[in-house]
């Protein structure tokens, strides 16, 4: 039976783009100097308001840990997504 564990690369990829969305998502209402440390948590949790799940798609592996914290992160200040794990379902490979 094959292994279910996806290459290297595309795990690679599947991060970068959850990083990719989490920044243009934050900092691209505020321009390029913003950081972190700029926003409130107040308004972390307005700007999540204002996202809905068919927004952004987070592509996930069971492995992966830091998809765990990007998830947990996102939970944490209500923002909503759509989870595609492509270690369960196929088509999100």
């Amino acid at each position: 039976m094959p292994s279910k564990t996806l290459p290297t690369w595309l795990q690679l990829l599947a991060i970068l783009l959850v990083a990719w969305l989490l920044k243009t998502q934050l900092f691209g209402h505020r321009g390029a100097g913003a950081s972190s440390d700029d926003w409130t948590p107040e308004q972390i949790h307005a700007l999540a308001a204002t996202v809905k799940a068919e927004e952004v798609v987070m592509y996930t592996t069971t492995e992966c840990g830091y998809c765990h914290q990007a998830k947990a992160w996102l939970n944490q200040y209500g923002f909503a997504y759509t989870e595609c794990n492509m270690s369960v379902d196929s088509r999100c490979e």
